[in-house]
């Protein structure tokens, strides 16, 4: 059985502040992805020659940008996903078509 994993990454943006006024404060609030995945399992069964296709949904319940990627943890001929990488938004989801 393969597996699939992901791999997730987050850039920080640098930005010039204005000069402030003495005694003036600055509240920054980090916004983190937060990866969420469905179903939490593939299967299929099938005869020798057939394939199937389910679809995987990569959704973003944080509040910044996510970046994926799928790799396979051992690469098998009978298993296949696309894409294979992509950026969700913030309360947004992507769909993942896997041909087994």
């Amino acid at each position: 059985m393969s597996k699939l994993q992901y791999i997730e990454t987050e850039s920080v943006e640098q930005y010039q502040l204005p000069e402030l006024p003495n005694n003036s404060n600055i509240v920054f609030t980090i916004q983190n992805p937060d990866i969420a995945t469905s179903p939490a399992t593939l299967t299929a069964t099938l005869q020798s020659g057939f394939t199937t296709m389910r679809l995987l949904t990569i959704a973003n319940l944080g509040g910044a940008n996510l970046s994926w990627t799928l790799a396979e943890v051992t690469s098998v001929s009978w298993l296949d996903e696309s894409p294979l990488n992509g950026t969700t938004l913030p309360a947004g989801s992507d769909s993942v078509v896997v041909t087994l």
